[in-house]
């Protein structure tokens, strides 16, 4: 495939089917990658990369990727799928992922947990995003109940690349910060995120070290924040998020409290229809605030969901208006 791609063919359509990929797809620029009835990519290389593209041009279309068994989540290469390179790509040739969905969880009755650092890193500026669905196994094959250390995927989407628009992510259930952005004018128009159900590791609670790519400082937390956006994403843009707790006690878990949803680390950011909700789970567990800014300070400042609380949203950030609900 990656012969014939450089060889002149102008892209490759999928059949319906599970592939195992012991190598690297290539995709350069202007090159075109369907699938056809939603076929699935295993990972299973020992850098647990499948798929690297050009910045400029490329569409990748319909296709699942599953995190394999041979790579590790410490690597910070283990990235399912990488688009372009820092500082590359253009407005007007745009890449494009429309309809791409990531795995990590196990599939097979025998399967040895997944491992993977991230599922997705876009490093070319202007790339578009249209339905990504980003999913750490809450649940598979093998149980219903998963605790923190099986299915270990730190991230799900990394966004270093300027003017980078999302719309239609879903990001679910992963270890650390489940997206991070970098990029600058980056947009998000609708965003689901349920935190991971369980923060055990052999039935004794686990204090999860939040971190970023980028840092080597952590921050210890009952359970990282969904959404991180970096001191170098000036210009964010989010409209229409929703991320929501759902933390049961099986499994010997005790009561969870997220300190926030959302982290931001600079003050060139606006939100606007933000908000947390309670699914089910420990009577007392739940988030604390939707938002925390670069101070430490919360928005709103009195946004505590849990089981007689179950929802609360705000308009806008920086502040207009805000509303709670217990309905």
């Amino acid at each position: 495939i990656n012969e014939q791609l450089m060889d002149g063919a102008k892209g490759v359509i999928v059949e319906p089917g599970i592939y195992h990929l012991e190598g690297t797809l290539i995709v350069p620029d202007n090159k075109v990658f369907v699938g056809l009835g939603l076929p699935t990519f295993v990972c299973q290389s020992t850098s647990g990369r499948c798929m690297e593209t050009g910045s400029e041009g490329v569409h990748i279309q319909g296709m699942t990727f599953d995190a394999g068994v041979n790579g590790k989540y410490s690597d910070k290469s283990n990235i399912l799928l990488t688009v372009g390179d820092n500082g590359n790509g253009v407005s007007d040739n745009p890449s494009m992922l429309q309809d791409v969905y990531c795995r990590a969880t196990r599939s097979d009755s025998e399967q040895a947990t997944p491992q993977a650092f991230a599922c997705i890193e876009v490093k070319a500026d202007h790339t578009i995003g249209e339905n990504l669905w980003l999913w750490r196994g809450d649940h598979d094959i093998q149980s219903p109940l998963i605790p923190y250390d099986v299915n270990v995927c730190e991230h799900g989407l990394i966004v270093r690349g300027d003017n980078v628009k999302m719309f239609g992510l879903f990001v679910e259930h992963f270890n650390n910060y489940q997206t991070v952005w970098y990029g600058k004018n980056g947009e998000i128009r609708f965003y689901q995120s349920e935190m991971p159900y369980f923060l055990t590791v052999e039935g004794e609670q686990h204090i999860v070290d939040c971190s970023h790519p980028d840092s080597s400082e952590t921050v210890e937390e009952q359970v990282c924040a969904s959404l991180y956006v970096s001191e170098s994403a000036t210009g964010f843009r989010g409209e229409g998020l929703g991320i929501y707790s759902f933390f049961p006690n099986t499994l010997n878990q005790k009561t969870i409290r997220a300190k926030t949803a959302i982290v931001v680390e600079n003050d060139d950011v606006s939100f606007h229809h933000a908000l947390t909700y309670w699914l089910n789970g420990d009577h007392d567990s739940g988030i604390d605030s939707i938002l925390t800014n670069k101070n430490g300070e919360s928005y709103p400042s009195e946004s505590s969901i849990y089981q007689d609380l179950k929802g609360y949203a705000f308009s806008s950030y920086p502040p207009e208006e805000s509303l709670n609900s217990s309905e």
